[in-house]
């Protein structure tokens, strides 16, 4: 739940500025606010030192070798492998610049070959010119057969060095220099040989540079406790500079969540403190101090990954995303085989990475969301696209899904909606049987929309009714929401099953509700919320697009691999395995990978639009971040 706080004003005596913080770091309570970073000459030198560091550290992480063996680790002085740091990226861009510049005069010289300007040098002195000349193939065919009045110099002797497709080089030999020839080029001073050796030492230099930068990957351990030190230092320094003063008193403000006041007053008490203590006023930025139940941690990965945070005054919705998001994860990868396959390797992480606390929480949630997708594949006897006849019988999941033909429930539901009559032929209901299976997890589907976004209603309202009876509008949205579902299936699914008495009375009773509640601006939006509110359950059919899309990739590409065996008859069998063995893996990434997109766009979007707009959430938060000893805080903007 998101923890409701207070605005603190914190009174000391001006001379006890430091002594006071000090104490606030230690109890780690309080966020401060500023109304501007203070601009003092030791505020301005930690600032540089802190983002030089940052550079530094994100340079050296960036720094690639596939040999471990040069990442050295020794003890070092965080100030001065920064200092090194800095100094070596300052000489890598020179290195790159001086290298793109050889490169092109390289590109430059390269038709002329390998020549001396001081051999044309000498030619000069004994009345020999040599003017060198590039020009379009078609200028120097002109040139040469006089064509449209376009020649070359009298008594000149033309040389062709290289042509390529589009340009010829050449060279022209004269008894007198050529002051305007038009083709004449402009070479650099230096020859080819001269440009191969500088390059060839630049590059030599650069690979030194780089070679140092992956040593000091074996200090960043020391970086990262200097960084955390350093941004410490110039969180007290900002604080310190920045309280406001007047006389003999200083004083502070900030927020502190309500559970914490008796310990901040206490520690007011000990250390002669005055506090003024008030409710957070509607234009406060206040920070959001969420603090929920240890097993739903589990998704904080996620937040921090997409980046959003709910606002003070928005609601804690967590329990909703790790409730439907695995769900949505395990129908859009919907494979039981690529599930063992992220099994294995979430569980081969948490053994690999079992001393790096940080990599405890993301691979619990990728080991959550794997037995998600394998309990949906399993179900649908999907297994890496192999057809179900070849499957053994315990792979084949529940029939209902997967072989809805030999199912009895299928065939009851089919028969009770009456998409299958008594009168059909045998045929006929064979096709509708083999549609059976798209019908149910599109059922599926428009029931999960109801679930979900029909609960961020209730949750809603809930959460307002005790301080507003024009929460019952949430109750009217809950109704329209489940006629929705009923009528979405009804069009699409199962048609003709809309169940009139029941889903007029629920389209006609949230209908009232809505008008009794709703106020300002909008009614004016009134239509398009209601249109926009059968768009958001139908919506959900993402998840069997997108997660029927996956099987059929997975499928094809099996058919593909099995097709390159007619390939490689005879002796050449074995390469025709090998071959159908690439493209069978090749495939079969390429869907892991579309499959991690399409949750990322369709899974992540149908908790973070569609439903935040039923629970009214902006997601325009910011994580309480108190102020507090190093050591006690998770310092996240670097990760080693």
């Amino acid at each position: 739940m998101i923890i409701p706080m207070k605005k603190i004003t914190l009174l000391c005596l001006a001379e006890e500025k430091i002594a006071t913080l000090d104490q606030l770091r230690r109890l780690g309570l309080m966020q401060l606010t500023q109304d501007k970073i203070p601009d003092t000459a030791n505020v301005a030198e930690l600032a540089k030192n802190v983002a030089d560091a940052e550079k530094a550290i994100n340079m050296i992480q960036t720094a690639e070798t596939k040999d471990k063996r040069q990442r050295n680790s020794f003890n070092a002085n965080g100030s001065k492998v920064v200092a090194r740091t800095l100094e070596l990226g300052e000489l890598r861009a020179e290195t790159i610049k001086q290298i793109e510049l050889l490169q092109k005069d390289e590109e430059i010289l390269a038709p002329w070959g390998y020549f001396s300007f001081d051999s044309i040098e000498e030619l000069k002195k004994k009345n020999i010119f040599v003017t060198l000349c590039a020009s379009a193939n078609s200028v120097f065919l002109e040139r040469s057969t006089g064509k449209n009045g376009k020649s070359f110099p009298d008594g000149a002797t033309v040389n062709v060095i290289r042509q390529d497709k589009v340009f010829t080089y050449y060279a022209l030999i004269t008894s007198s220099p050529l002051l305007n020839e038009p083709d004449a080029v402009k070479l650099s001073p230096r020859t080819l040989n001269d440009v191969h050796s500088a390059l060839d030492e630049q590059k030599r230099k650069l690979a030194s540079i780089e070679k140092e930068l992956i040593a000091f990957k074996g200090v960043l351990p020391q970086m990262l406790a200097y960084w955390k030190k350093i941004s410490a230092a110039l969180e007290f320094a900002q604080a310190r500079d920045g309280m406001e003063s007047s006389g003999k008193l200083a004083w502070l403000r900030g927020f502190v969540p309500e559970p914490d006041l008796d310990r901040l007053r206490k520690a007011a008490l000990e250390h002669g403190w005055a506090l003024q203590i008030e409710d957070p006023s509607p234009d406060d930025n206040v920070p959001t101090c969420i603090r929920k139940p240890s097993f739903l941690n589990i998704m904080d990965p996620l937040f921090d990954f997409i980046g959003v945070q709910p606002g003070y005054r928005e609601n804690d919705v967590n329990a909703f995303f790790c409730l439907f998001f695995p769900i949505f994860f395990g129908m859009i990868v919907g494979d039981a085989g690529y599930a063992v396959i992220f099994l294995l390797l979430a569980l081969a992480g948490k053994h690999l990475f079992r001393n790096k606390p940080q990599a405890k929480m993301p691979l619990n949630l990728f080991i959550m969301l794997s037995c998600a997708a394998f309990i949906w594949g399993w179900l649908n006897g999907s297994w890496f696209g192999i057809p179900l006849d070849v499957l053994p019988q315990w792979m084949r999941g529940w029939t209902l899904l997967s072989d809805p033909a030999n199912s009895s429930l299928a065939r009851q539901i089919a028969e009770s909606t009456n998409l299958i009559k008594p009168d059909m032929p045998d045929s006929a209901k064979m096709v509708v049987y083999g549609k059976l299976s798209d019908k149910f997890v599109q059922y599926i589907c428009f029931l999960l929309a109801a679930l979900h976004l029909g609960s961020a209603r209730i949750f809603k309202f809930f959460d307002e009714i005790t301080r507003s009876w024009l929460a019952l509008g949430h109750l009217g949205w809950a109704c329209l929401i489940i006629a929705n579902f009923f009528l979405a299936v009804s069009l699409i699914v199962f048609p003709g099953t809309f169940p009139a008495t029941l889903g007029y009375s629920l389209y006609g009773g949230g209908l009232i509700l809505i008008l009794a509640t709703i106020r300002g601006e909008a009614c004016l939006n009134l239509p398009f919320a209601l249109t926009g509110s059968f768009v958001d359950v139908l919506s959900y059919i993402r998840l069997f697009a997108v997660g029927l899309s996956g099987a059929y990739i997975a499928e094809n590409f099996n058919k593909m691999a099995l097709m390159l065996l007619d390939l490689f008859p005879g002796y050449w069998i074995i390469a025709g395995f090998i071959a159908m063995g690439l493209v069978m893996l090749a495939g079969h990434l390429l869907n892991i990978a579309l499959g991690f997109l399409s949750v990322m766009v369709h899974g992540i979007r149908l908790n973070t639009l569609e439903f935040s707009n039923h629970v009214e959430m902006q997601w325009a938060g910011f994580k309480f971040r108190p102020f507090a000893n190093p050591e006690n805080t998770e310092t996240n903007n670097i990760q080693s």
